[in-house]
């Protein structure tokens, strides 16, 4: 007896501990600095330490340096070092870490540099190469100058270096990322390619030959019309001084190229009466189930997918009329791209629950995405005609029953403005119940047993 109530005692006092689990925040000590100072960014764990360390971002205007961790009673310090190299306000976005089997997402932090006392790396740049010619140079190209809101738009920024200077210069490939920075704006979405290291191509321009490297392509998606500047920021990269010499390392300077400015206008789109033709390129749309047969009360997942190359991150789920027979939930979405081509493509997918209540053959659909097609400069459409589906078992009406009762809940929390409660499956609803059951059943039996315990007589003084 005493043992089976230890245990369960036991589980009593772990369980909350289990409940807290891991928790995750990023914080800077000062959100003022100078560009003297080195800025250390933190990750602070409660709880054990995680499987691997979390990713910290590449901030415009700001070296990145190492990172460390840090153990303490029960916290763990991830931290990673940033050098200033130029002055103003930088915004430090939020961070994504896996904890557990959750993820958790940081605040963004804002941090205002100021200039310190030394000179910045572009000022010692500007002096050492006052007199030094810098043959060197950056070009950045749009694939168009004008388009529509929506529409994909390629850029590229390429590294020229005369061909018999090419062993001459180096990059870091941190301070290349920051170019997404330099070309991130409001309204406008971006889809970052980071080319790996490859052999450079061979361009001759005004009779003179030159190794050009792709440094980075990005897709450019507007989301407003209006007239886009992009550009116009600088890069460093380093030119080699002397070669190594015995025990003596090569020494580089560092030289400071200027990125050109590009200017795209942007058109809106015609008006139309379809339903969410937000989406502009060319598409496909599919759909995915694993069998054609279920049972009423059986979850049926259905995957709807639309392929194509526009800006697929925000490509919204596809129209259909909700089967008056079965309960449908909000979908859960994700998307992949391909960016190693000129044209960027991709897909997104959306996973549907559907669940049946009654029995019967029932036809799905129609289902229909719109889009607009820039090639003929007009909307188009694709479209699932049905999708079949056969239900076996016996008719469960309660299904509907309970949702209606939480629609009748959601819909009076949107009217007293508060956020409505979770919608539980209603499989959900008899997993509970089993549950609260079985519970209710060890404790009647353990009361049982320990009145058993009290009448029994005591040995004693027999």
């Amino acid at each position: 007896m005493k043992p089976l109530l230890l245990g369960w005692l036991s589980l009593l006092l772990l369980l909350p501990a289990g409940l807290v689990g891991q928790k995750a925040r990023a914080y800077v000590p000062k959100k003022v600095i100078t560009t003297d100072d080195i800025l250390p960014l933190y990750i602070e764990i409660q709880g054990p330490p995680l499987s691997q360390s979390p990713t910290f971002p590449n901030i415009w205007g700001m070296k990145k340096l190492g990172m460390n961790r840090e153990q303490k009673e029960g916290v763990t310090l991830y931290v990673q070092t940033y050098q200033p190299i130029r002055s103003g306000m930088f915004q430090i976005p939020s961070i994504q870490v896996n904890v557990g089997r959750t993820t958790t997402q940081t605040f963004g932090i804002t941090v205002r540099v100021d200039k310190g006392k030394l000179p910045l790396p572009s000022e010692l740049a500007a002096g050492r190469n006052l007199n030094r010619k810098i043959e060197a140079f950056l070009t950045f190209d749009l694939s168009k100058k004008q388009c529509l809101v929506g529409e994909q738009v390629r850029s590229e920024v390429k590294l020229w270096v005369p061909r018999e200077q090419l062993n001459r210069y180096q990059w870091d490939q941190q301070e290349l990322m920051a170019l997404s920075g330099q070309l991130a704006q409001e309204n406008l979405w971006i889809e970052n390619h980071w080319p790996l290291p490859e052999r450079p191509e061979e361009t001759v321009q005004n009779g003179r030959a030159y190794a050009t490297f792709l440094l980075y392509k990005g897709f450019l998606f507007p989301r407003l019309d209006k007239t886009f500047q992009l550009g116009g920021g600088e890069v460093f990269i380093e030119r080699l001084l002397t070669h190594r010499q015995g025990n003596r390392p090569a020494r580089y300077e560092q030289i400071q190229l200027s990125l050109p400015t590009r200017q795209l206008t942007v058109e809106a789109l015609p008006t139309t009466n379809m339903s969410k033709a937000e989406s502009v390129g060319k598409f496909s749309l599919e759909y995915h189930l694993p069998k054609s047969s279920f049972l009423t009360g059986e979850t049926i997942p259905l995957t709807l997918s639309v392929l194509g190359d526009g800006n697929i991150a925000m490509i919204p789920q596809p129209q259909f009329q909700e089967p008056a027979q079965f309960l449908l939930y909000d979908p859960s979405s994700s998307y992949e791209v391909q960016t190693e081509l000129p044209v960027m493509t991709g897909g997104k997918e959306f996973a549907y629950e559907l669940v049946p209540a009654f029995q019967g053959t029932y036809a799905v659909g129609p289902i229909s995405f719109y889009y607009f097609d820039p090639a003929r400069r007009q909307y188009d459409s694709v479209r699932i005609e049905s999708i079949s589906l056969v239900i076996k078992g016996e008719d469960i009406p309660q299904l509907l029953e309970v949702d209606a009762l939480n629609n009748f809940y959601r819909d009076a929390f949107a009217i007293g403005d508060e956020q409505a409660p979770f919608r539980f499956p209603y499989a959900t609803y008899l997993v509970i119940t089993c549950l609260c059951i079985a519970l209710g059943i060890v404790g009647w039996n353990l009361t049982r047993i320990f009145r058993k315990e009290r009448k029994r007589p005591s040995r004693t003084g027999l």
